[in-house]
């Protein structure tokens, strides 16, 4: 249904097999019903473009089938606390939803999510706290949003792979604890022009293979 004049998406709970709605680029599309997180084959859902959709849903009870959620480029200002019951989540992507500010704490208990993008989210100032371990999270973009700093509860995501905070021009400096991350190969504060201090190393962090520090105060 890309790119369709679609406003409503019907109740669809009665579609038991339905694994993947793509629904790209509808720009009058506003909200979808809550039956459409009733589908226990449910695998993906896909609403990149959707520019007017504001209301994700509240989820009611737990759905472990759906591994992909992408919001990107929709209006989307924050998610429900309830998204914790979509447990069996690996990716979201947020890129580019510009009035999106916050995210609910509960995010961080998707113990099989595996990447969190939220490039270009432009009034993103607040990163949540993280309260408990969360080992399969590798990749955190931050790419081009408000954030001012990562809060020092960041060296429970143990198992980041790679940091991206490119273009965040109002990022000053890093927490010590983000030298914890031992699996960190990738960091990059490229255009973070207010950057300036870099946390003193003071154990090793042999892993790590490319710290990006191109346009700021440090360099």
């Amino acid at each position: 249904m890309v790119g369709t004049k679609i406003e409503v998406f019907p109740s669809s709970e009665c579609l038991y097999y339905l694994n993947t709605i793509r629904l790209l680029h509808c720009k009058r599309l506003v909200s979808l019903p809550p039956s459409i997180l009733k589908l226990k084959s449910f695998y993906e859902l896909d609403l990149t473009g959707c520019s007017e959709f504001e209301d994700f849903p509240e989820i009611w009870e737990p759905m472990g089938h759906l591994k992909v959620l992408l919001l990107n480029g929709t209006a989307v200002k924050e998610l429900p606390s309830s998204i914790e019951c979509l447990f069996g989540l690996t990716r979201i992507g947020l890129k580019i939803c510009k009035r999106l500010v916050s995210l609910p704490p509960s995010i961080l208990k998707l113990k099989s999510l595996y990447g969190l993008d939220l490039t270009g989210c432009s009034e993103f100032e607040d990163f949540p706290e993280i309260w408990e371990p969360m080992g399969h999270l590798k990749f955190l973009l931050l790419n081009g949003t408000a954030v001012k700093e990562l809060p020092s509860s960041i060296k429970r995501l143990f198992a980041l792979l790679r940091i991206g905070l490119k273009n965040r021009k109002r990022l000053v400096s890093l927490p010590p604890s983000i030298c914890k991350l031992k699996s960190l190969k990738e960091l990059d504060l490229t255009g973070c022009f207010e950057f300036e201090d870099l946390p003193e190393i003071l154990e090793p962090m042999g892993e790590l293979e490319f710290l990006g520090l191109e346009r700021t105060v440090e360099m």
